[in-house]
């Protein structure tokens, strides 16, 4: 939305995003995945459904557009998911989800990150967990030069943006 109002330059959105009005190049792939303590009863499953684990009590993030996404997934199933808590930092979630409190689903490149804490990482195998990372714009010829050397930038790189 601040793009295609002209609050932002830039933005990188999933596929899930209504892009009708604006220009897009991907970017990357994203698989989201469930991140669950060690002890969790999937913490050695090579992959999981949404459905499978969509009752779990869920720590999240606050404000976030994956977490509106989940909330259609779930309500597809005929189910809703019940945030224990929503929180602003990955980092704090992931605490949360290492003392038991509850599973998050976060993109595979923010779990990569905190592999250092100990936690099990599930890919979600359902077909829409795979997405792609489009870098968007209003205009890519309009864009200031350090907005246009910005994207020429990611484009190039095709960098994991978490």
């Amino acid at each position: 939305m601040a793009i295609a109002e002209g609050r932002a330059d830039l933005g990188v959105v999933a596929d899930i995003a209504d892009l009708t009005a604006l220009q897009t190049r991907v970017i990357a792939q994203d698989q989201l995945v469930a991140v669950v303590s060690e002890t969790h009863r999937i913490s050695d499953q090579r992959s999981i459904a949404f459905a499978e684990i969509v009752g779990e009590p869920f720590v999240g993030l606050s404000d976030a557009a994956l977490e509106a996404h989940l909330g259609e997934r779930a309500a597809r199933l005929g189910r809703q998911i019940y945030y224990r808590i929503q929180l602003r930092r990955i980092e704090s979630v992931a605490m949360l989800v290492k003392c038991g409190v509850g599973i998050a689903i976060l993109s595979e490149a923010s779990a990569k990150d905190l592999a250092h804490l100990g936690l099990a990482i599930v890919p979600l195998q359902d077909p829409w967990a795979l997405r792609q990372l489009h870098l968007c714009a209003r205009d890519f010829s309009a864009l200031t030069p350090h907005a246009g050397l910005l994207a020429q930038q990611l484009m190039e790189s095709k960098a994991a943006i978490p």
